[in-house]
């Protein structure tokens, strides 16, 4: 049985414009099991165990010490992106972004709006990939109420 992993998170929010926070998109990481049988699948998971349990890595507060990081040692942080890095090197993914730029959008909900969209538009125009598998599994932290 071929499974297929799409992996989603969230860049920005679904507020108004401003100058760091300038578009809302959604990235899918698509990544078929079968290539996620390595070695480095296992020195990441003992390096997420090791500093902070198990749970979905975010690279910006990982970098910056943020929650769930801000009693890691920078040293331990910059094990666990390097871990992260050999992993992603090691596979075979690909991925695919929908954005939306906010000075495009009138309001949160034609940005939604405009998210959903050009999401689905990703979707379908991937239709024949995703039907090679006999299941999708979707992974999401539910970090945004928008998504």
């Amino acid at each position: 049985m071929r499974k297929i992993h799409v992996y989603a998170d969230e860049l920005g929010d679904a507020g108004p414009y401003s100058e760091h926070s300038p578009i809302y998109s959604l990235s899918l990481l698509f990544l078929d099991e079968a290539s996620d049988r390595n070695k480095n699948l296992r020195i990441l998971k003992s390096a997420i165990w090791k500093y902070g349990g198990d749970h979905f890595i975010h690279c910006g507060n990982l970098i910056r010490g943020e929650e769930p990081y801000e009693s890691v040692l920078r040293e331990d942080r910059q094990a666990l992106f390097y871990a992260l890095v050999s992993y992603a090197g090691g596979i075979d993914f690909s991925f695919k972004v929908a954005k939306v730029a906010k000075t495009e959008s009138t309001s949160p909900f034609s940005l939604e709006g405009e998210l959903l969209e050009r999401t689905a538009k990703i979707l379908t125009d991937n239709a024949t990939f995703l039907s090679k598998y006999d299941e999708v599994i979707v992974h999401y932290d539910a970090g945004q109420k928008t998504l």
